[in-house]
């Protein structure tokens, strides 16, 4: 399993700040996690799209509900922060995004090298930002249909995404 902290905002090094919970208009970076479910998987994935959603009031539910939408390719409701990473360029210097205080939905859809618009990962997580800057964690998984991912490593020829992304793999 890998783990990497990803950083919405300024940084690698950035966290959510302290300040007033629950203040929605008040927004700072955020930094958060995600974990790819192995080497492989991590090394064939080709771009991340995140979504960060108003998840007030609907905490428990918020991630099944965006997860039904994405099945269905229908737009999400009550979208904060949309963008779409490169893998590497995010791995190498992340986003500058703010998310703004309260119960946020962070999704995350990915695609892999050999279906730049397909879905290959897709993780979900609820948290409440701003309120002790815990970072949000995403544990991303294989879509429902997807290839076997040693498969798709063995096409792009490489041991690590910092190889990858160093561009030191045979495709």
């Amino acid at each position: 399993m890998i783990r990497r902290s990803w950083v919405v905002g300024a940084g690698l090094a950035a966290s959510l700040g302290s300040g007033c919970g629950g203040d929605e208009n008040y927004a700072l970076p955020t930094e958060y996690e995600l974990t790819f479910p192995s080497t492989e998987v991590a090394i064939v994935t080709d771009s991340l799209h995140l979504y960060v959603v108003d998840a007030t009031g609907r905490d428990r539910d918020a991630c099944s509900q965006l997860f039904a939408a994405r099945n269905a390719r229908t737009k999400f409701d009550r979208v904060l922060v949309e963008t779409k990473l490169d893998v590497c360029g995010a791995f190498l210097q992340p986003a500058k995004l703010d998310v703004s205080f309260g119960s946020r939905a962070f999704f995350v859809a990915a695609s892999s090298v050999a279906e730049p618009e397909g879905d290959y990962l897709l993780g979900c997580t609820v948290a409440l930002v701003g309120s002790d800057g815990a970072k949000p964690h995403v544990d991303l998984a294989l879509a429902p249909g997807v290839l076997d991912p040693k498969k798709l490593v063995a096409s792009v020829n490489c041991r690590s995404l910092t190889d990858r992304c160093a561009g030191k793999c045979a495709q």
